[in-house]
């Protein structure tokens, strides 16, 4: 945490030698989103010794992402994001310290400090202001963001009489966050409807995600792609949790454990891909001779120019 956190805010010129973790998300957001699933999953089989310090990991890494993306249009759905870590964190604590539970799964003997209703009560009203205040973040993000700059580069297109220019995937990922952040809210006020409801619909949206991918960056072992899939998984597990809560009287966690384990998985191969590309835009094969800082500008020329492999080579070679 202290190392990316300082890496976030000096630059990559603290530690050189991690120069050519830079490619793609960037080794930041990965241990983030790792240590957001380990949190996951161990408040899900009830093990503090686990959930805190990854929960504690995720919230400062989160805030370190932030800090790296204060200049862009990124910066703010960072930010929803990172009220929502910490109503998570919250409602954890919560959980695994005053709620009186009765689970298929209780690796760390919860409540922790004996069943207090009104401590929980109290802290599960934190959760919820942090909550609202994601969601009101993110979307503010979405209109001022995503939404009113495409609908004026489309009136700018029919004003010139131009061709609309072409959506990307960044309105339904936001979309994505929002649902899953309405979800926690309506599993936190016990609303079965809504929560089943919004939890559908985040479902449908990842599946649109992951399907919408070009064939080729699916053949290819896309990132985004492949976090796709490990988001699926991850809120597979969690909708599986919340019925389990809602109407099973918790005693789902063990299947949710177990499509949590399919997440690790997808995670795992992600991240074995992930290093197999920062491996060949880390300028292997062109041999020891050539230092950390030119072989990290070669990268970021191969990467930014998207050639064919023929020219990567060509570029390569020339290098």
């Amino acid at each position: 945490c202290i190392f990316f956190f300082f890496r976030g805010v000096f630059g990559s010129s603290v530690v050189p030698a991690f120069e050519r973790m830079e490619v793609g998300g960037g080794a930041l957001e990965e241990t983030q989103i790792l240590s957001w699933l380990l949190k996951d999953f161990s408040w899900l089989l009830l093990y503090p010794e686990i959930s805190f310090p990854f929960g504690i990991a995720a919230v400062c890494l989160q805030g370190s992402l932030i800090y790296q993306k204060r200049n862009s249009s990124d910066a703010a759905h960072e930010a929803g994001v990172l009220l929502w870590i910490a109503g998570n964190f919250v409602w954890m604590a919560a959980d695994m310290m005053y709620d009186n539970v009765d689970a298929d799964i209780n690796l760390g003997g919860a409540p922790v400090e004996g069943v207090n209703d009104e401590e929980y009560d109290r802290l599960s009203r934190g959760t919820s202001v942090f909550f609202a205040s994601s969601l009101a973040v993110l979307f503010l993000d979405l209109f001022y963001v995503n939404f009113m700059p495409r609908v004026k580069r489309n009136v700018q297109a029919l004003r010139f009489d131009q061709d609309a220019p072409e959506e990307d995937m960044n309105l339904p990922e936001r979309m994505h966050a929002i649902l899953w952040v309405s979800k926690d809210l309506a599993w936190l006020y016990q609303a079965k409807f809504m929560a089943c409801l919004v939890a559908g619909l985040a479902i449908a949206l990842g599946g649109f995600l992951i399907t919408n991918e070009p064939g080729q960056q699916r053949r290819d072992g896309n990132a985004d792609f492949l976090l796709a899939i490990v988001s699926e998984f991850w809120l597979l597990a969690m909708t599986v949790w919340m019925l389990g809560e809602l109407f099973g009287n918790d005693q789902q966690r063990f299947l949710a454990a177990l499509v949590f384990c399919c997440g690790f998985v997808a995670y795992a191969y992600f991240l074995v891909t992930a290093s197999k590309l920062r491996e060949y835009l880390g300028m292997g094969e062109i041999g020891d001779d050539v230092g950390p800082a030119k072989r990290s500008s070669v990268a970021s020329e191969v990467r930014d120019k998207k050639v064919s492999e023929e020219d990567k080579e060509a570029l390569l070679e020339s290098r």
